[in-house]
């Protein structure tokens, strides 16, 4: 019984991610995942060696930063962290994402093109291949939305995306039937994100 109580107790001062406005469900799931794990992923953290642990930090901070609508100085930190550790690929990640919340669709293709080839995290594959389509290169983009399907099918964003990109193409009947085969699945997300955005 003691051991419930402890664990209540701790819980309580843990926030409630239903109450964090600014997260999608799939993040807050993860959050969640993550906060049930507790002393496992602080020993996952603690095995890291005290560099790791710092620049890590340092690399959450700017991302924090940039969500807040600080993206200079948060992409000068992710530059600078790159520049330290040019391997991680997190890092290069984060500042294509950093640099697509600025706009820069350009320097956006031209970072995804520097990335190593092999899947992608979906929160780059969206972010190049919107910028791709910002860009009038819906060839481009539809190809970034289909490998994003590929790895991801139930991602309502490639989806919406990859009938846009038809739509761009002035292909209606391929956009339509992409669509209609999102509602048949029982997915039916793509066709009310276009309508939710458009």
């Amino acid at each position: 019984m003691a051991s419930r109580t402890g664990a209540a107790s701790q819980n309580a001062s843990l926030p409630d991610l239903r109450t964090l406005p600014t997260l999608n469900q799939p993040f807050r799931f993860v959050c969640a995942v993550v906060i049930s794990l507790g002393t496992s992923v602080g020993a996952a953290f603690a095995t890291q060696s005290p560099d790791a642990l710092t620049w890590t930090a340092e690399q959450n901070k700017a991302v924090l930063m940039a969500r807040r609508g600080d993206t200079a100085p948060a992409l000068k930190i992710l530059d600078r962290l790159h520049r330290d550790h040019p391997n991680e690929l997190g890092i290069a990640n984060d500042i294509l994402v950093v640099t697509a919340w600025t706009g820069d669709n350009l320097a956006v293709i031209k970072l995804f093109g520097a990335l190593p080839a092999g899947p992608h995290p979906d929160y780059v594959l969206e972010a190049a291949a919107e910028s791709d389509r910002a860009l009038k290169r819906p060839a481009e983009a539809l190809a970034l939305y289909r490998q994003g399907l590929r790895q991801s099918p139930d991602n309502t964003l490639f989806t919406a995306g990859a009938i846009r990109c038809l739509a761009d193409f002035g292909e209606v009947a391929a956009a339509i039937a992409t669509a209609e085969t999102d509602s048949q699945q029982g997915l039916g997300s793509g066709l009310s994100c276009l309508i939710q955005e458009g």
